[in-house]
């Protein structure tokens, strides 16, 4: 008994002659394939489902509304290779844009900071161009313990003034202005609150 009823005659894939698929499919006469999942070589349509839905539970971890909808023939139902394709390329367009913001950070000296929620990490760039930080930026302060009025939590590279770099907290304002965390009030230059050390 042969892999292929051509045995090696028609080529070194010895299950060419139904497109990889040798499990759920066969060709007697080696004419035309019958049964298998004509869209791909996945030997059971199990796994196909089982990593398409694999796939959207990650991509929903990034993308919570995230849904998928698909149409297929009457009897030709599941996930095909080239679905998964597109689930795979959609994750990992998300992880590449998602920098997910953590609850909070914890400065060198032990002081734990609530992070805005809803934020993602961008960097700090001053007038000049230069990058002078890193902010969890875009979020709100509500239910992080924040005030409301708190969109920015500011991650500083060290200066001569401030050797370890330092954290501030940022209002929505253009430009943005360091507030105090609980009260979303505008700091005046000279608050500690202004330059947490890092």
């Amino acid at each position: 008994m042969e892999s292929d009823p051509v045995g090696l005659e028609g080529g070194i894939d010895a299950y060419a002659y139904v497109e990889g698929d040798p499990l759920t499919s066969d060709d007697p006469e080696g004419l035309q394939r019958r049964g298998g999942n004509p869209n791909g070589p996945y030997a059971n349509q199990q796994i196909a489902n089982v990593t398409a839905n694999n796939l959207i539970n990650q991509i929903q971890q990034l993308q919570p509304n995230f849904t998928y909808t698909y149409v297929t023939a009457p009897g030709r139902g599941g996930y095909t290779p080239a679905m998964i394709r597109s689930l795979q390329q959609t994750l990992l367009q998300l992880r590449q844009q998602s920098t997910q913001a953590p609850n909070f950070v914890v400065t060198s000296s032990g002081v734990c900071l609530p992070v805005p929620q809803g934020s993602g990490l961008v960097p700090v760039v001053n007038p000049g161009g230069a990058i002078t930080g890193q902010a969890f930026a875009g979020g709100t302060g509500s239910g992080s313990g924040l005030s409301p009025l708190v969109t920015q939590l500011r991650l500083m590279n060290p200066t001569p003034a401030n050797p370890t770099g330092y954290v501030v907290y940022m209002n929505s304002q253009v430009p943005p202005q360091g507030v105090n965390p609980s009260t979303g009030q505008v700091l005046p230059n000279t608050s500690p609150l202004r330059h947490i050390p890092r």
